[in-house]
Order: structure tokens, then sequence, then C-alpha cells
């Protein structure tokens, strides 16, 4: 048989049966620039944090650089302007007096997770989509599961310690970081 038979036999039985019905139904839905913009705001928190943390005449530094990825986040969002605002913010506890175990990680690591998970948003989402809210919910719940794993394995090691030791500070880091990886396998 020649090729335009085999195209002629195949709308032949192509037109003896129907294609089916289907019926899509889309949930309510959130516009990606309003997305964009809400993962703007755990970032921006942060680096308000940031220059809280610091010495008055480092606030101008710490501002200027935090405003700068802030643009940079808002102008391409990403993991690459989320991971240098976490950056910036690690920088600054490690700086601060309170160091290694400054209070305001417990507050400051929901707010780093949001941050990348709102920049994964904001990349994968372009500003005329629209995201179900079905979907985000998913998402969420699982950011809170990971989120409160880590919170709680924190305020284990931090119960444990007491005191500020540096060998425990990098085998809790290890331990939070082979927490994420089990955790968040693709």
């Amino acid at each position: 048989m020649s090729v335009t038979a085999e195209i002629r036999a195949w709308r032949a039985r192509r037109a003896d049966r129907p294609l089916p019905v289907v019926d899509v139904a889309h949930g309510p839905a959130v516009p990606g620039v309003v997305l964009r913009l809400a993962a703007l705001v755990p970032p921006a928190l942060l680096v308000v944090a940031a220059v809280t943390r610091v010495p008055s005449g480092v606030t101008g530094l710490v501002g200027t650089i935090g405003g700068v990825l802030l643009l940079w986040l808002l102008a391409r969002p990403g993991r690459g302007p989320a991971l240098a605002v976490l950056c910036l913010t690690a920088a600054v506890l490690l700086g601060s007096p309170a160091a290694p175990f400054d209070p305001a990680v417990w507050w400051m690591a929901p707010l780093g997770h949001a941050t990348l998970r709102g920049a994964w948003w904001a990349q994968e989402i372009g500003g005329a989509a629209r995201v179900e809210v079905a979907a985000l919910a998913r998402a969420t719940g699982r950011d809170l599961v990971v989120t409160a794993a880590a919170l709680v394995a924190g305020a284990v090691a931090s119960w444990f310690v007491g005191d500020a030791s540096p060998v425990p500070v990098v085998l809790g880091g290890g331990a939070l970081l082979v927490l994420v990886v089990v955790l968040l396998r693709r």
C-alpha cells in the first residue's frame, strides 16, 4: 500500500468512531503576578531582619545589598537570587553577638524555606499564567511538614547542646542537610 492509500484508510477508520467527549473544569486560581509579588514577602522580611541584626555602622551596607538582591529577585525570580538573600542572612547571623545559637534562627529558618519555595514558584510561573489554589495547597502542606521537621530537629539539637560549641553546630547542620535530602528527594 502507498502512503496516500494509508492516509485515506486512516481517515476512513477515524471517521467511523467519534472522539470521546472530555469535560475539563478548573478550580479557583491565583494570577501569576500576585504569586510573584507574594514570593517577595519572605525575602523582604529576611532582609529587614538582617538589617536589624547588625551593628548600626553596617546597616546601610547590609540594607543596600539586600535591596539589590530583592530587585534581582523581582526582575529574575529564581533560586540564584533567593540563595543570595539566604547567604546574606546567614552571614549576618554568623556575625551576630549571639552566634552560633542566635534565637532569631527560630523564625528566620521558616522564612528561608518560604523564600526558596516562593522563588521556585515565581520562576516556574509566568506573570500572565494562573496557578490553581489546589496545587498551591498541596505544595504548601509538604513545605509545612519539612519546616516543622527542621524546627523540631533544631529544637532537639539546641536542647541537647545547651551552650555554644562548634562541633554540635556542624553535626546539626549535617543532620538537617540529610533531613532535607531524604524528605525532598525527587
